[in-house]
């Protein structure tokens, strides 16, 4: 793509639709930025510095909004206001006619896509007196585009045949992206001289000619966020990836990825090897024998979860505006199956928990209860871990080396924990502070979300200096809900034939959460678990056979409870 092609983006209208959710539609905030920033960095990603952007409605705001873009992202942005802009768009589009250049993007403000789409539209030939127009050949089921709202294209050969809302045969649809010449400013004069003031009237002048060609984006992820529906699903697939992330990030990103499935695999070899080493026969008849008791331990597994609900449904309720307490324990379920598949020491998932609630409360008061309900699950759990091993010095035969590494876990665990708090009393802003002086687009986002920030922060400070009974209550309800994990060993072990003691139990869940927490980042935990119950059961005398029966059906319960956690969330986008 050319370094010399600009960009025009129309950002002139009001969004009536969404005018519940912000006063300007530009400045809709989906997943934490302006719309017109996803705009913006999308064509700033794909190479572009050079903006045109057509104002309207609450023109000074946005305009003001642009100014510091600008500043903070080192690229050029040319607002110019259209007074008319109640007008249709074509109008908007005209009005950039001056800046625009001999070879630019046209882009609606109101739409989102992968950065994906502009490096491939970009790299298209393009004739003088001609535009090319991104076109979506999905028209069966796109999970994106309202059918009834959509401009659709009758595409033949590579032209526009046919463009509008309404036309009877088509076979993509219109995605809002242009790469234009000059050629469009005189249709859309010729078209608007005949009244009509869409950017489609001009496109339709052009392709009478045979000057309006398409280009099909393939499975490129795109979305027009034109109302309440569509502002969820943009929500939903920015969470998920499909908006695309900066190319400098990419090899990064790749060697993560194949980081994280050598990982996996090296887990899965361990786990045959501890199945062929100690011996599947062995493990298939333990569990064959434990099949009924399946049921059990499934339920105690969700009770635990119910109870974690019911402690953030405290926290929620005596800080911030409460929540269902339902919608908390979905939300739960969906969030602990995301810490079973995800690297990230339990607590990936509750990174979307404040994201899976958004329809209820703000991420300002989301996201600050969801980081102290972790920091008091995070103390409860070290509370329960001492407690463990305090009872297993006491009335167990431990090997030393196992209480010099668990001494060494608690303690970096503990440490974890203070810093932890001390970052959430110093501020959110203060943390980011820190940590621009090393990474500099860290400071250019505080700058364009200060305000936003400082909401969270207060936040935080109001739970910190008014904690009350209620969130005394979660920390016990986080404490006891870990014996449940404590019964489940106990049960398991007891109808596999061993005649354990619930302080043998105690001590291999501690044992067992502190193995899994060094090597959290192996997704999943696979081989490490089971190895960590092998370790463990061998260590109170037990035999390898049993500890590797003890780890697998833990990890079968485990499978189905993160079954039921991706089912319910796929449901939910289902519905949204």
């Amino acid at each position: 793509m050319s370094g010399q092609t600009k960009c025009v983006i129309i950002a002139a209208g009001r969004g009536s639709r969404l005018a519940d959710r912000a006063a300007s539609k530009p400045l809709l905030e989906v997943a934490g930025k302006p719309l017109i920033d996803w705009a913006i960095d999308a064509a700033h990603r794909a190479g572009v510095r050079e903006f045109v952007v057509v104002t309207g409605y609450a023109g000074d705001e946005l305009e003001k909004h642009l100014g510091s873009k600008a500043a903070a992202d080192g690229i050029s942005i040319a607002a110019v206001r259209n007074e008319e802009w109640e007008k249709e768009n074509g109008l908007s589009v005209l009005k950039s006619k001056s800046l625009a250049g001999e070879r630019f993007f046209l882009m609606m403000a109101d739409h989102i896509f992968d950065p994906r789409l502009l490096d491939g539209l970009g790299r298209q030939p393009i004739g003088e007196d001609e535009v090319i127009l991104a076109v979506d050949p999905r028209v069966e089921g796109h999970p994106h585009v309202d059918l009834e709202d959509v401009t659709k294209v009758r595409d033949e050969d590579g032209r526009i045949a046919a463009i509008g809302k309404n036309i009877p045969l088509y076979n993509t649809f219109d995605t809002g992206v242009f790469l234009c010449t000059p050629a469009l400013f005189a249709a859309l004069e010729d078209s608007q001289r005949r009244g009509d003031f869409s950017l489609s009237g001009g496109i339709r002048a052009l392709a009478e000619k045979g000057k309006a060609r398409t280009w099909r984006i393939g499975d490129v992820f795109w979305i027009d966020v034109d109302d309440e529906r569509a502002w969820r699903k943009a929500e939903e697939a920015i969470a998920s990836g499909l908006a695309g992330r900066p190319p400098v990030r990419r090899a990064f990103r790749l060697s993560w990825k194949g980081i994280r499935v050598l990982l996996t695999g090296a887990g899965l070899l361990l786990l045959v090897f501890l199945l062929l080493k100690i011996g599947t026969g062995t493990v298939l008849d333990h569990l064959a024998r434990f099949g009924p008791w399946f049921l059990a331990i499934v339920g105690l597994a969700f009770i635990w979860i119910f109870l974690q609900a019911c402690a953030w449904s405290l926290i929620q309720a005596a800080h911030f505006r409460p929540v269902p307490l339902l919608r908390l324990y979905r939300t739960k379920i969906i969030s602990d199956s995301l810490n079973g598949l995800i690297p990230s020491a339990s607590v990936g998932g509750d990174a979307a928990r404040a994201f899976l609630i958004r329809r209820h409360v703000p991420l300002t008061e989301g996201i600050p209860c969801v980081l102290v309900d972790k920091t008091i699950e995070f103390s409860a759990g070290i509370l329960f871990i001492m407690t463990g091993f305090l009872l297993s010095l006491l009335f167990l035969d431990l090997p030393g080396w196992m209480n010099g590494a668990a001494v060494v876990c608690l303690s970096a665990t503990v440490f974890g924990i203070v810093l932890l708090v001390v970052f959430q009393l110093k501020g959110v802003l203060w943390t980011l502070g820190r940590i621009a002086k090393v990474v500099p687009r860290v400071g250019r986002f505080v700058a364009k979300r200060e305000s936003q920030v400082k909401g969270l922060d207060d936040n935080l400070r109001l739970v910190y200096t008014n904690l009350n009974p209620r969130t005394i209550a979660a920390a016990a309800l986080h404490f006891f809900a870990r014996f449940l994990g404590v019964a489940e060993i106990y049960i398991i072990l007891r109808v596999l034939g061993s005649q354990v003691s619930f302080i043998q139990a105690f001590f291999t869940a501690t044992g067992v959460t502190i193995i899994n927490t060094v090597f959290f980042i192996v997704p999943g935990h696979f081989g490490v678990m089971e190895s960590a119950h092998v370790v463990i059961l061998q260590s109170l005398g037990f035999s390898a056979a049993l500890g590797l029966s003890l780890g697998v059906i833990r990890r079968v319960r485990k499978l189905v409870t993160i079954a039921v956690g991706l089912a319910l969330f796929a449901l939910g986008r289902e519905k949204g």
